[in-house]
Parts: C-alpha cells; structure tokens; sequence
C-alpha cells in the first residue's frame, strides 16, 4: 500500500512539474526585456535614453550564455548588476551568463555631468530619393560631437521615405560618432508604413525620460495633430513638478505668412504647454530657425539640418542647430 502512495505521489509531482514547466513557457528561450530603449534583432539595443534597465530571463533548463551589443551610449557608461559596476562603451558587447530558469537585472546609465548640455537638430533629408544625404549634417554630427554634450535630439524628418535603406543611411551617420542621439517621428519618417518601419529602429513614437532634473517628453505629431494616445501621455507626462522640456516634429505655428507647416490644434496645445509651466518647447518641419516665448514656454524651430530651406537667410532659412548649455540657448550657423 505505501509502494502504491508513493508511487501516485511521484506521479502527482510529475504531473506538477510538468504543468509548472510548461507555464513559464519555455520554448520563448531566453527573453530581453528593457526599459528606455529597443530592442533589435540579434540581441542588439538601441538606447532611447540616458538610463535603461535591462531584465534578461532565461527560461530554458539549460544554462545559458548571451552576448548583447548596445547602440546609442554615452562613452564610459555604467552597468550596475550585483557585483562590480562596470563601464561599457558603445558598439561594445557585452556577456550574459544565465543558469536554468533564471534572471538577471541590471540598469545602464550615462556618466554623471556638471551640467546639462545638449544639441537639438531638425530636419536633415534629402530632397529626394535620388539625392545624397545632405553633407551639412555630417558637418553638424561632427560639430556636436566634438563638444562633448550630454546627448544630441533631432526633432524628425531624418529620411526621405520610411524605406529600410534609408534608415540604415541615417544610422551610419549617427552611429560613427560617440554622441548618443535621440529621435522624434516625422511626417517623412512615417510616410509609407506610419510609422512601423520606425518602431522597429527606434520603438514607441512618444516617450519620455528624466535627466539631472529635467522631463524630457516625446511626441508624435507626424500624421499633423496628437492622437488621442499622444494626448493621454502628455497629460500623464505633465504632472512631474519640475522642470518639463517638449519635443515634436510639427510646431504649433507656422512663423511664415504663408502659415502652412503648423501643426492641427496648435492653439490647444500651446494652452497645455502654458497651463503646465512647460519651459522649452523643440519642434522643426519649417525648414527654418525661428524662436519667440509665449506665455513663459519658448518655442524653438529648428529645421535647418541639411533639407531645402524654406525661407531666406534674413528671416531663418540657414542650416543650423541649436545648444541648450545649462539653460542658455545658442544658435550654431552652418552656414558661416
């Protein structure tokens, strides 16, 4: 009788296991999961912000080794794990050893600074398919990454079309210097698939991070108005207390007579900005160098990255990019 009970008992256990195993889904093998950033195939990530933090499971019963390669990262960055911090650089892989049905957590965060400082750039495609990339933006990616800034935004319209050589163009450019380099959604970065080509290279449309104090928000007006989604977030966004910087493709007017390249709902947004003590709002599509303060916000366009300008010289329409250096604005003229 005991022979027959420890038998169905070892049965029941099996059965157990065998239900338990199955749930953790383990033919998913090893999962990345991260937090302020993309993730790629091959295991490669792009960083959309300063700080990241990475959860790698491993769900196999096998032990596991991974090897990761981060994009987009500020030279001598810091991986915290449980151990010895350690300092990684870009374009640099990294080694991940995992036992059976295991995890590991880490966070990635740029070295600390003095001092906020950051380039904001607009507007660099070609004017058409057959051009080649603008040679005035390699001349700005060179400029901005040799002075050393925390990171550089550009506020959209970086290709031609929303085609995969394209994209890969842009990224060889960015991608041969040290300046990590943050991306909004432009009309011309959404226009064949809306959006979904850059997904898969830069993830969420609209996002945001904190940085030495600052809310950095992200959004997505390249369909010309903010969605219901984008609407949401931003609201949700606004609530943080302190200091809030604003980033968006399309601005909310159109400095021009012709008054032809804002933004649906320009007024409405504007309002928010302004009920909301936002300090900066960035936005290019003009392809122009425009600033003026409403209400407390200052609204910079900045849409001379290397595409056809759209005005003269005498009112904005020179190839440009703009510092924010501890909260002092400086216009850098291409051009000169």
């Amino acid at each position: 009788m005991k022979k027959i009970i420890l038998f169905l008992i070892i049965v029941i256990g099996i059965i157990s296991l065998s239900i338990w195993y199955k749930s953790l889904n383990t033919e998913r093998g090893v999962v990345i999961e991260l937090e302020g950033g993309v993730v790629r195939e091959n295991n490669v990530i792009w960083a959309k912000s300063p700080h990241m933090t990475l959860n790698i499971t491993n769900y196999s019963i096998l032990p596991k080794k991974i090897d990761i390669l981060i994009l987009n990262i500020k030279k001598d960055s810091l991986l915290q794990v449980k151990g010895k911090p350690k300092l990684i650089n870009p374009r640099e892989k990294i080694v991940f050893y995992l036992l059976p049905l295991s995890q590991k957590s880490c966070v990635i965060k740029s070295p600390e600074t003095n001092a906020l400082r950051f380039a904001v750039v607009g507007d660099s495609r070609q004017d058409s398919s057959k051009d080649p990339y603008p040679r005035v933006f390699k001349k700005i990616m060179k400029d901005i990454d040799s002075r050393d800034f925390n990171f550089a935004i550009h506020v959209g319209d970086f290709v031609i079309h929303e085609e995969e050589k394209y994209f890969e163009e842009f990224e060889d450019i960015i991608g041969g210097y040290d300046t990590p380099v943050y991306t909004v959604i432009g009309n011309h970065d959404s226009d064949i698939l809306k959006g979904s080509l850059y997904k898969q290279y830069y993830g969420g449309t609209y996002y945001s991070f904190l940085y030495m104090g600052v809310k950095f928000i992200f959004l997505d007006n390249s369909m010309e108005n903010l969605n219901e989604d984008n609407i949401l977030f931003l609201e949700n966004e606004l609530k943080y207390e302190g200091e809030k910087f604003v980033f968006l493709h399309m601005p909310p007017f159109d400095p021009r007579d012709s008054k032809s390249h804002n933004m649906e709902g320009g007024e409405d947004f504007m309002q928010i900005m302004r009920d909301n003590n936002v300090s900066l709002v960035f936005s290019g599509h003009v392809h122009m160098y425009y600033q003026t303060t409403e209400d407390g916000t200052r609204y910079i366009i900045t849409g001379g990255g290397g595409s056809p300008l759209h005005t003269t010289e005498k009112k904005g329409g020179f190839h440009h990019y703009v510092i924010y250096d501890q909260g002092d604005i400086q216009l850098i003229n291409m051009d000169d």
